[in-house]
């Protein structure tokens, strides 16, 4: 059996799936929204199953079809993560087609439009994220600034009802975090 691009694995069956959505370049973040039960992904691709979707795409898996959502990412992009607050995408992009934004976005569930982004002005490459009790840890290479703070790190933590920096969170590693 022959796949190229994402494909689809069955624990229970221990057989691959009938799922095979083709990526004409490198996926790096995938994550469910069970509710709708529709997987995100991000990378450096342009094309998903042909149709333009430049470095992000939604895949109905009830129906294995490419949905609209489109965010158009100027860079790519390395990681998504589907929370109630909203589809939180982290990576290298600077501006977006609709909007801009600086390495971190978060989308609107619902419409799957941008919502809002931290107010941070992170200039260089966010390259993991996580969810843990409210808030939205990150990190990367160096920023130049997180919020009004200047405060120059690799890694911070936001408060996900509000989207401010959490400043009960301050670790200063010497190098970039690359997985958290």
């Amino acid at each position: 059996l022959s796949r190229s691009g994402l494909f689809c694995y069955d624990i229970s069956k221990k057989e691959i799936t009938d799922l095979n959505i083709p990526f004409d370049d490198h996926v790096y973040g995938l994550d469910i929204d069970y509710d709708n039960n529709i997987l995100y992904a991000v990378g450096r691709f342009h094309t998903v199953n042909g149709l333009p979707r430049p470095r992000g795409a939604a895949i109905n898996l009830s129906t294995s079809g490419i949905t609209n959502w489109t965010p158009s990412f100027s860079r790519h992009a390395n990681k998504v993560k589907v929370h109630p607050s909203g589809i939180l995408v982290a990576g290298t992009f600077a501006d977006l087609g609709t909007g801009k934004a600086h390495t971190l976005t978060v989308f609107d569930c619902d419409t799957t439009e941008m919502q809002r982004y931290p107010r941070s002005t992170m200039m260089s490459d966010l390259l993991c994220m996580d969810i843990y009790s409210g808030k939205l840890y990150v990190g990367g290479s160096t920023w130049a600034q997180i919020d009004a703070f200047g405060l120059d790190r690799q890694c911070a933590a936001y408060e996900l009802n509000n989207g401010r920096l959490y400043t009960g969170f301050a670790p200063n590693p010497s190098s970039t975090i690359q997985s958290m």
